[in-house]
């Protein structure tokens, strides 16, 4: 009897303990596996939220597309620019003080219209008092992973840098010496096609390669006949020939862009004699504000006698903008003249830039040109220059 009392009591005093602990510690297991199931269903539900918040932000953004494609894309801008321009000059050969008064330059009207999602039509229209000139009208369509940039139609040729450009973005109030005597006056215009591959990381941040085709301006240009000037027409229009390769380079302070340039054509109506003109250009800009630019051009001309026409010049200028509304610079320049061999002409030409607004700016300049046959000439230049509408100067 006294065996059966000592088995319930080490039952009662020991079994019982050991069981109620073995029972917390299960419990203790089941309740840190539920809070570590709970932990995983609340990331699941973090992440099926995000997943939902994104598929409905990709939604929204499917469907910007075809909302501005039927407001912005269909609505054209319109931009007019007014080019004043008036001069002091005095030769010093004998001549007396001439005097041009300030009058239009160009009066020029530009409109850019999306007609669809990759493609813009583009038209700029010039008058100088006298004439009425279509300068610039094209389709441009736009660079994708499948195709390069496209332009059809008449526009600017790049080559070099100025020549991208209208005359009222110029960086001064007039084209360098060697655009003046060599390079079409900055205004080599034609119609035809051009297209453009930009790549990055082949040589240097980004490279741009275009290759252009065009057939001469035969009309009455506002500024001048450039092409007519070099690339004469002819009876079965022979088209000029243009490539242009530009790299640019972007440091943490400043950006440097290296471009070389060429035009190949005829330089006579019955296509005998080739002409060729090169270019090679840079840029440096810095965040202080200050930029320093030049071109150099090289022109080859055949004229079926013993010797070419070889002609080169080149110009570089740096200006440092001093406020938030002006800036000072200074253009050296250097050429010889196609039209007469052994015959230089160099120059510096200080200038001042003053903008009233974003829409209205000012710009006095002074030319000083010396000649080897010593004809020299100083110039007083005066610019003021008016935009209307959405245009932002190129310059």
């Amino acid at each position: 009897m006294h065996k059966i009392i000592l088995a319930l009591v080490f039952t009662l005093f020991v079994s019982a303990p050991l069981a109620a602990q073995e029972s917390q510690l299960t419990l203790r297991l089941l309740l840190s596996k539920i809070e570590s199931l709970q932990s995983e269903v609340n990331s699941l539900k973090e992440e099926l939220a995000t997943l939902k918040g994104t598929k409905e932000q990709q939604a929204v953004l499917d469907e910007k597309p075809a909302i501005s494609h039927t407001t912005e894309h269909t609505k054209p801008e319109f931009n007019l620019t007014g080019d004043l321009v008036g001069s002091m000059s005095t030769l010093e050969s004998g001549e007396e003080l001439s005097r041009d008064d300030f009058a239009l330059r160009e009066a020029e009207l530009e409109f850019e219209a999306h007609i669809a999602p990759d493609i813009e039509a583009v038209g700029i229209f010039a008058h100088d008092g006298d004439n009425f000139a279509v300068e610039e009208v094209y389709l441009e369509f736009a660079e994708s992973n499948r195709r390069p940039e496209f332009k059809l139609g008449k526009f600017k040729a790049k080559l070099g840098l100025l020549n991208q450009w209208h005359p009222h973005a110029w960086p001064q109030v007039d084209a360098s010496f060697v655009h003046q005597y060599i390079a079409f006056n900055a205004d080599l215009i034609g119609a035809g096609l051009s297209a453009e591959v930009t790549t990055r990381k082949v040589i240097g941040d980004e490279t741009a390669f275009t290759f252009q085709i065009m057939y001469p301006d035969d009309s009455e240009r506002a500024v001048a006949p450039a092409m007519e000037a070099l690339f004469s027409a002819n009876e079965e229009d022979t088209p000029i020939k243009l490539a242009r390769l530009q790299s640019k380079w972007t440091k943490a302070q400043q950006e440097i862009q290296i471009g070389v340039s060429s035009a190949w054509g005829h330089s006579d109506p019955q296509q005998r004699y080739e002409a060729r003109l090169y270019g090679l250009d840079f840029t440096l800009e810095c965040e202080d504000r200050f930029l320093l630019r030049g071109e150099w051009f090289r022109l080859e001309e055949e004229q079926g006698g013993p010797q070419e026409v070889d002609r080169s010049g080149y110009y570089l200028y740096a200006e440092k903008q001093i406020t938030e509304k002006s800036l000072a610079g200074l253009r050296w320049d250097k050429t010889d003249f196609r039209e007469q061999a052994n015959l230089e002409a160099k120059g510096l030409s200080p200038y001042f830039t003053f903008w009233q607004n974003e829409q209205i700016r000012y710009r006095l300049q002074y030319t000083r040109e010396e000649r080897s046959d010593g004809v020299d000439d100083s110039r007083l230049l005066f610019q003021k220059t008016f935009s209307l509408g959405h245009h932002e100067h190129d310059h």
